[in-house]
């Protein structure tokens, strides 16, 4: 079969238009869209989790960029200069979106929420559209979008303030703008194909992994047709696209390279010949966590019980999972995570989704039905089944995402979450799967103690924990939303190979507060000298006789935390 057919059949045909549309009217996408919303934002009001490191660093950009766009100057092109480098090393879409949120609603933390909120709600109705594009069947789109929900790794992933659910979402959106196009090929759905697929890549870099193949696939097909005004509205929209990523690739391409060299030498400096094969296995590894292999045994089930039309006008959403497997395999400066191939499970849901309209409308066994009666029967058949997954799915979203809490302990979520594979240790509390608890990690404290003794006098604290809950970042960031004058630094200079501190006295005696913290201590150290520089900082802080212990707190964890004043 040549490229320009496999192209063609993804149009629907003309034979397809008599499926009916309306069993997934866009009553249905508004309920389950407010549906999967509310869920998250349940969430996000239980949860008292301190931003990571890495979370905490993306929401200072955000405020960075709010400050920006209060001070506006933009007959400046310095201001603009600053707009492009806030961070040297992601693209900016993100961060001026949180921006701009907090520029005309505050700061307060639940806009965080609501950012997250959004791009659960780009993701949704990105998934309904891409399918409802694809395959012409509201129903499916419908049952995509509720399933796309009971991810876990989509649910975790949506709880965090990173940049890979983002990614996913906007990877959806450009496929369906993409899909979009295919259904009427026209100038004015190639210019929302740029839109979309800039978006993408000013999210995240990563986002041209999964888009790389559906474009190929799309332009070829015409290309071979000889449609070359086609072939130029693709063309046209990949490289306007690209072109939106120039000005900030030109400011961050040294930090880029730099930064991605130090980590390549930091995972050992290997080749992509190194690399490839191990980081294929690990990321489709990664699917039946991600999926859980309940839903991922629907979705190999849902393979099989499809008609040959729509594996067809499904077949640019397995280029795209293809591409981005591809492409992030090769890469050898990151480790293989499950969140970087969020965007795979698009796919699946898809799939799922297609199966479960095919069920519930019992399509096939209805036309080999012996009667009305059997007729009906199969229909009831195929909707209990429909029905009896979903409840199971649903359940499943419970209780990864709520137990065991809010809700308490309970022997049915259990078995359920033993089920999916996903018990309740410290690591899925690591990945923001149920909310945490308000657990007094001391931030407010170290902030508070220090305003009461300085008042509103600018002064610097040096934090030297970098674990998951007790960082600078966190400490910059909850700083900034109470409008304290406290500027958070820290002693110890990140790489991806671990920590480096140094000791010199005169540096120590630049800030005018530690924070330091028995026990874990979090990220590594690079060497052996940094841990000892570290160590004489700390002895010099507790015995140097130049600073005196102001306050202590006992964390959740059975550490202490100590406030350091410099005498």
């Amino acid at each position: 079969m040549t490229t320009s057919s496999r192209c063609e059949e993804l149009v629907p045909a003309g034979s397809e238009k008599t499926q009916p549309e309306g069993n997934g009217s866009p009553l249905f996408l508004a309920v389950a869209v407010g549906i999967a919303g509310g869920a998250l934002a349940l969430w996000c009001a239980f949860d008292h989790a301190v931003p990571s490191w890495d979370a905490a660093g993306h929401l200072l950009n955000g405020l960075s960029y709010r400050d920006l766009f209060r001070h506006a100057k933009p007959f400046d092109l310095h201001w603009y200069h600053q707009l492009l480098t806030v961070n040297c090393f992601y693209p900016p879409l993100t961060y001026v979106l949180a921006g701009a949120v907090k520029t005309v609603l505050g700061t307060s933390l639940w806009t965080d929420s609501l950012m997250k909120v959004f791009y659960l709600t780009v993701l949704n109705v990105s998934v309904y559209g891409l399918v409802s594009k694809l395959t012409k069947d509201r129903l499916a789109a419908v049952f995509s979008l509720l399933v796309v929900n009971m991810y876990p790794e989509v649910a975790a992933e949506s709880h965090k303030s990173m940049l890979d659910f983002p990614v996913m979402s906007m990877t959806a959106l450009s496929l369906y703008a993409l899909a979009g196009w295919n259904e009427k090929r026209d100038w004015k759905r190639a210019s929302l194909v740029a839109l979309a697929t800039a978006a993408a890549l000013m999210t995240k870099q990563v986002c041209a992994a999964f888009l790389l193949l559906p474009f190929a696939f799309y332009t070829f097909g015409a290309a071979r047709e000889k449609r070359w005004n086609q072939v130029a509205m693709l063309v046209s929209s990949g490289l306007a696209a690209g072109a939106a990523l120039i000005p900030w690739m030109l400011v961050s391409a040294p930090t880029i390279k730099k930064v991605a060299a130090e980590i390549q030498v930091a995972l050992g400096n290997k080749q992509v010949s190194d690399v490839f094969f191990s980081n294929v296995v690990a990321y489709i590894g990664f699917i039946p966590v991600m999926a859980t292999p309940f839903l991922l045994i629907v979705a190999i089930a849902s393979v099989f019980l499809l008609r040959r039309e729509r594996h067809k006008q499904l077949a640019v959403l397995w280029l795209s999972a293809l591409s981005g497997l591809t492409a992030l395999s090769t890469l050898t400066w990151q480790y293989a995570l499950p969140r970087y191939f969020i965007s795979a499970l698009i796919v699946l849901a898809a799939y799922t989704g297609c199966a479960l309209a095919t069920l519930w409308r019992a399509e096939g066994l209805s036309k080999r039905a012996a009667g009305a009666t059997e007729a009906r029967r199969n229909l009831l058949r195929g909707r209990a089944v429909v029905a009896a997954l979903l409840l199971t799915g649903a359940v499943g979203y419970t209780a990864i995402n709520f137990s065991p809490y809010p809700l308490a302990e309970n022997r049915g979520l259990d078995f359920v979450r033993a089920v999916s594979l996903r018990p309740v240790t410290k690591g899925t509390k690591d990945r923001f799967e149920h909310p945490c608890p308000d657990e007094d990690w001391g931030i407010g404290w170290a902030l508070w103690e220090i305003k009461n003794r300085d008042g509103d006098a600018p002064v610097w604290l040096n934090v030297l924990p970098s674990t998951q809950q007790i960082n600078v970042h966190a400490f910059e960031y909850f700083a900034r939303h109470g409008s304290f004058q406290v500027k958070p630094t820290t002693s110890r200079s990140w790489s991806a190979a671990g920590d480096s501190s140094k000791f010199h006295e005169e540096d120590a005696l630049h800030y005018q507060w530690y924070l330091l913290k028995t026990g874990e201590q979090g990220f590594k150290f690079h060497d052996h000298h940094s841990r000892v520089g570290f160590n004489q900082l700390v002895n010099f802080i507790e015995t140097g006789g130049k600073f005196e212990l102001i306050s202590e707190k006992s964390l959740p964890d059975g550490s202490i935390a100590s406030l350091y004043r410099q005498r």
